[in-house]
């Protein structure tokens, strides 16, 4: 019996091994800590790294200091449960499709600014994809309203509410991007991706989630910045 505990943490120990040289491309002779530090840059690696060296360690005991064909190191139930899960958030990784689908708010071009504007104000949005024509092709946000705004109290136009989208899509920051992905991408990939963008200087401000990521299919869910500790939640990542 106490066996068994052993045989389901040395299978679980070997799967995730098996998936670090898959994903890093590590070849034979490579040791599982440095299979480990070249998938760092990855959010569930980097969260479980001292687990996994532990179990390393553990994993060593079990296979090479053995008494007389007996276990000397046998893990305890709750070690074994832990690798497990560890194992089936690295394997398995949970994807966007697990969040569930929203009633994503979009306007067109020639929408009303003052009808998009309220839209916003009453749900309490930040953004809105802008639609032409079935493809997406910006982000309407309240910083853009904002600034476009301010630009009219010097040119005076008349009623601010008539303006359409499309002239206030021109006041968009530049640095302010969206991307597209689909919904069976793993959470922990978006989590990269907002991730990445911020490192890169630029501004991430939404991950709009369809069918097969594609910017002509009706969106499903939209994520932002203030989605991430729900998203670190769900991939097991409690960021400090």
């Amino acid at each position: 019996m106490g066996q068994e505990k052993s045989d389901r943490f040395l299978a679980a120990f070997s799967r995730i091994e098996q998936r670090l040289r898959k994903l890093t491309k590590g070849r034979k002779e490579d040791t599982f800590g440095a299979l480990l530090s070249n998938a760092l840059s990855g959010p569930i690696f980097k969260r479980f790294a001292d687990d996994l060296r532990e179990f390393a360690d553990l994993r060593n005991a079990i296979v090479h200091e053995r008494g007389g064909g007996f276990v000397i190191a046998e893990p305890h139930e709750r070690t074994v449960n832990q690798l497990e899960q560890i194992e089936r958030y690295i394997s398995e990784p949970p994807t966007v499709e697990n969040l569930g689908s929203i009633k994503v708010i979009t306007c067109g071009l020639s929408d009303r600014i003052g009808k998009a504007a309220k839209i916003m104000f009453d749900g309490k949005f930040s953004q809105l994809p802008v639609y032409d024509n079935g493809k997406c092709i910006g982000m309407l946000t309240t910083q853009a309203i904002a600034w476009w705004v301010a630009a009219q109290f010097k040119t005076d136009i008349g009623i601010l509410e008539e303006a359409s989208v499309e002239q206030v899509l021109d006041c968009a920051d530049v640095d302010s991007i969206y991307q597209f992905v689909s919904r069976k991408t793993p959470i922990v990939d978006v989590v990269t991706l907002f991730e990445r963008t911020t490192h890169g200087g630029k501004i991430l401000s939404a991950v709009i989630i369809t069918g097969n990521g594609k910017t002509n299919e009706k969106p499903l869910h939209i994520l932002t910045v203030y989605d991430l500790p729900q998203l670190y939640r769900k991939i097991g990542f409690a960021p400090d």
